[in-house]
């Protein structure tokens, strides 16, 4: 299993993403001054990759994990379903991750793949809501663990 962490910003929701575009678009630069515009990641790419785990049933898991042993603002947070990891650096990262699994697809074991974006964390925030990022993250990769891997033609034949 292979899955990517990015900073979503100040938000009080874990986001498991879906879709992975084929398409930068940064409104600022990047950490190295990287400021792609309306352009492909990938020219032989397809216009998107997906997750290759069930992604609802994955945040459906970690909700009700959550909402059984609580949920408060110092326990955990929510998760949720995105649709598409936006157009910057997360987004181009898990295209990219996708398109180099997808060469690896004559393989017998192209592990499933997933992005999350996390809430920014600062130590300002306090420790509490750091604890409420990683629990959510550990009930996340509980739940990814347990989650059966979509079928590897899955992953290919959504272009």
């Amino acid at each position: 299993m292979v899955v990517s962490l990015g900073e979503a910003g100040p938000e009080s929701i874990v986001r498991v993403e879906k879709a992975y575009l084929n398409w930068d678009d940064f409104r600022i630069p990047d950490n190295a001054g990287n400021t792609p515009r309306d352009q492909a990641i990938a020219s032989d790419g397809p216009a998107a990759y997906f997750a290759t785990v069930p992604v609802a049933d994955v945040v459906n898991t970690v909700n009700a994990a959550q909402a059984e042993n609580g949920l408060d603002d110092i326990t955990a947070m929510p998760a949720c379903v995105s649709l598409s990891a936006g157009s910057f650096v997360c987004n181009h990262t898990a295209y990219a991750v996708s398109h180099q699994l997808a060469t690896l697809r004559a393989a017998t074991n192209v592990p499933p793949f997933v992005f999350v974006h996390v809430p920014s964390w600062r130590p300002d925030d306090g420790f509490p809501a750091l604890q409420a990022i990683t629990q959510t993250l550990h009930r996340l990769l509980d739940a990814l663990t347990n989650a059966p891997a979509l079928p590897k033609d899955s992953f290919f034949n959504h272009q």
